[in-house]
């Protein structure tokens, strides 16, 4: 009983540093210039022509369906573990 309380305490003091050294700029900051990266390529990339020959349409949007519900039933559940 005395090794679990020892072992908890322990992973919150590890927890609480890990916390001080990730600040939330050594997130933001690398997404933003993903983002900026992203898009500069898409705006220089982009054609209208083969953007019009994408057809939407019911079976369109069942794929998405069935993309979004396996996707928050198989990888969510797994993400949310860690």
């Amino acid at each position: 009983m005395f090794y679990r309380i020892l072992i908890i305490r322990f992973m919150e003091e590890s927890d609480k540093k890990l916390t001080r050294k990730i600040s939330p700029y050594k997130i933001i900051y690398p997404v933003i210039i993903g983002l900026g990266v992203v898009s500069y390529m898409l705006y220089r990339e982009f054609d209208l022509t083969a953007f019009e020959q994408i057809s939407f349409g019911w079976s369109s949007v069942f794929w998405l369906s069935v993309a979004a519900v396996s996707y928050t039933h198989l990888t969510l559940p797994t993400i949310l573990l860690v």
